[in-house]
């Protein structure tokens, strides 16, 4: 395509307001060909970001029960995304895990990358877990957190709040934090 260079002044009103007319065209259709690829890079964030979350449990997985279950929790039956609708309304719950026998549960909440803002988002989750859930409501539910990842400070925030902390060892295992266990929260 080869480009030509016009002088305006050359042009007739009608020759100007069609070439006007025609970039205005070009520049609507390169504005919904930007928004077709900003909505095809969403939705391939979506399950980019879908996979990886469910790889991580799926490295979880296999290793949590006995995490818990050597730190001395008694907890022998494990139950990986947990869901539940509350009838006549839009509540709705998941819990990325879950360990529960006699009157112990453990509810966590599994991220690759962890942030303070994940945390809470948690723990202000799980306040309607007794009543979406109430066949655990006479449980004592402990809380944890377990990532790959921790934004710096996190997993020492979690310890504040009160989780109990779950994080990838160098060797690609996973390792329960016990160590600063003093103020564990229950529900």
């Amino acid at each position: 395509m080869q480009t030509q260079t016009i002088n305006p002044q050359d042009l007739s009103w009608t020759e100007l307001k069609n070439i006007v007319f025609a970039v205005s065209d070009q520049i609507k259709e390169t504005s919904a060909q930007m928004k077709e690829t900003d909505r095809k890079l969403k939705e391939l964030s979506t399950r980019f970001t879908t996979t990886i979350g469910n790889l991580t449990e799926g490295l979880l997985d296999p290793a949590t029960l006995k995490l818990f279950q050597d730190a001395g929790f008694n907890v022998n039956r494990f139950f990986p995304n947990m869901r539940k609708k509350k009838k006549d309304s839009n509540v709705e719950m998941e819990i990325d895990q879950f360990m529960v026998d006699g009157d112990t549960a453990i509810a966590v909440e599994v991220k690759t990358a962890c942030s303070k803002r994940d945390i809470d988002r948690f723990i202000t989750k799980m306040d309607d877990f007794k009543d979406l859930f109430p066949e655990f409501a006479s449980k004592r539910i402990f809380l944890a957190i377990a990532a790959i990842k921790y934004e710096k400070g996190c997993d020492d925030y979690a310890h504040q709040q009160g989780l109990l902390v779950v994080r990838a060892t160098p060797d690609n295992i996973f390792s329960l934090d016990s160590s600063k266990n003093d103020n564990l929260i229950t529900l």
